[in-house]
């Protein structure tokens, strides 16, 4: 009798333990929705599980990751430097281990729809693995 494989891990959670310093150290918060309250939050930066497939040994998720900040100037940054720990793998957290990063769409500046918010969003193709 076969034996259920183990979870995959949550990227989700991943993600935001794998930006948990960097949001400390740029005062932001890392949430998976965007908060009601985004103005008095700002930076915030969201992650978000678009799909994606796996082989039965590495989970292949789909993630866009997005900076909310009161400037391009305070946005564009931080999403710069959320890329590069994106591509400095391989990376062990808590919930699994990030083993390949690639790059779908670079760090943009998108219009939103509070022009005193000013959004920066990437999408980027992960390799997860268990434990």
């Amino acid at each position: 009798m076969p034996t259920d494989l183990p979870v995959f891990p949550d990227v989700e959670r991943v993600l935001m333990d794998l930006f948990a310093d960097l949001a400390t150290a740029a005062s932001a918060t890392v949430v998976t929705v965007v908060p009601a309250n985004l103005q008095q939050a700002l930076p915030v930066i969201r992650v978000r599980r678009l799909g994606g497939a796996d082989d039965r040994w590495t989970d292949r998720p789909r993630v866009d990751v997005e900076v909310y900040g009161t400037t391009r100037a305070v946005a564009m940054p931080l999403a710069k430097t959320l890329q590069a720990r994106l591509l400095s793998w391989p990376r062990a957290t808590a919930h699994g281990v990030l083993d390949r990063t690639d790059t779908e769409v670079g760090p943009q500046e998108i219009p939103y729809a509070d022009q005193d918010v000013h959004l920066v969003t990437a999408t980027y193709r992960l390799a997860l693995r268990r434990f």
